[in-house]
């Protein structure tokens, strides 16, 4: 498995700056959520108890991804780290992990409703999207669901906690994050305006959808390659 190599203080500063994007969006407050990135068989995981919105170089934990074992003793990764290593270890295309918080997401995957295929957007730029049932944040079980669900899915939803977005890039990882949550209040205000009566895109014309998107300028900016 190889991963593009990039010196670590531009790693963590590009971590920093989506750490503090996804925490002004409102997608982690608190301690909550987590990120990573992999650069040649290192993972760069957020530290244990960090605030994204504080994120600074000097908080990311490097992990050895073949032996899950930290390569610092003075940064303590964070509890969902097994999470983050299995769907690495499963997928050699993904290159940033970012697990998020987000209130809307989480609250209508929580009560079982799937918004996954509600807008034109999600169906292209998120792809087919799993939900987990609920399950302890941090547990091993909870890491080995999610690097089997990642096998098939680029986003999954957790129930009662949040949602694992992966990308090839932090910029994709970040871009899919914004899309699940303005899905979901889309989804939600349709619902409350429309009485309950809202239906998503016919599996027809998603799969006419997907067939056609490698083609779309759509696909170029959501797969741009960062600096």
């Amino acid at each position: 498995m190889s991963r593009e190599l990039i010196s670590s203080q531009r790693l963590e500063e590009k971590l920093c700056d989506y750490a503090r994007r996804l925490a002004g969006k409102g997608l982690a407050s608190g301690a909550g959520g987590n990120i990573s990135a992999c650069s040649d068989n290192t993972v760069w995981i957020s530290g244990s108890g960090i605030a994204l919105e504080d994120a600074r170089p000097g908080v990311f934990s490097p992990i050895d991804l073949r032996s899950g074992k930290p390569l610092r003793s003075d940064i303590k990764p964070s509890c969902e780290i097994g999470a983050h290593l299995a769907i690495y270890r499963v997928r050699d295309d993904v290159r940033a992990v970012f697990h998020i918080h987000p209130p809307f997401a989480t609250g209508l995957a929580s009560a079982g409703v799937d918004f996954s295929t509600f807008t034109f957007e999600a169906v292209l730029d998120l792809g087919p999207v799993d939900l987990l049932p609920m399950l302890p944040p941090g547990s091993s079980e909870l890491a080995e669901r999610i690097g089997r669900s990642a096998a098939g899915h680029d986003v999954i939803l957790l129930a009662n906690h949040g949602a694992v977005v992966m990308g090839r890039t932090m910029r994709q990882a970040y871009l899919r994050c914004c899309i699940l949550e303005e899905t979901a209040i889309a989804f939600l205000v349709a619902h409350l305006v429309g009485g309950g009566s809202v239906g998503g895109i016919p599996a027809d014309m998603i799969r006419e959808l997907r067939r056609d998107y490698r083609a779309t300028a759509r696909r170029r900016i959501i797969e741009q390659e960062e600096d």
